[in-house]
């Protein structure tokens, strides 16, 4: 993603002869536009990844906490902790689900 992240100076570093055409000038900041565009599009899969990452194993935590044996052997303290884990995921899916129109806005 950052390999796609270039300032303005970054521009006439690299491309300082023939900056004073306007039709090349036109043309670097269209080749910025696009590359700050495929920034956004990295930023927004990685942040999207990252946290269905997160979702998954906070939901694969209390799954792991359930005994393999029947439900009717569960102890009061295991269910106690299964339903702190769920109540972490489910905290965890309304603040991704929340957050999600403010990313879209900046």
């Amino acid at each position: 993603m950052r390999q796609y992240v270039v300032t303005p100076s970054e521009i006439i570093d690299w491309w300082g002869a023939g900056l004073n055409n306007a039709a090349r000038l036109a043309a670097l900041k269209q080749e910025q536009r696009n590359l700050l565009q495929k920034q956004r599009t990295w930023a927004t899969r990685t942040r999207w990844l990252y946290d269905a990452g997160l979702l998954c194993l906070l939901l694969a935590l209390p799954t792991m906490l359930v005994p393999r044996r029947s439900l009717k052997h569960i102890s009061d303290w295991r269910l106690a902790v299964i339903a702190l884990a769920l109540l972490g995921f489910l905290a965890e899916l309304v603040w991704t689900v929340s957050a999600a129109p403010r990313r879209r806005a900046s």
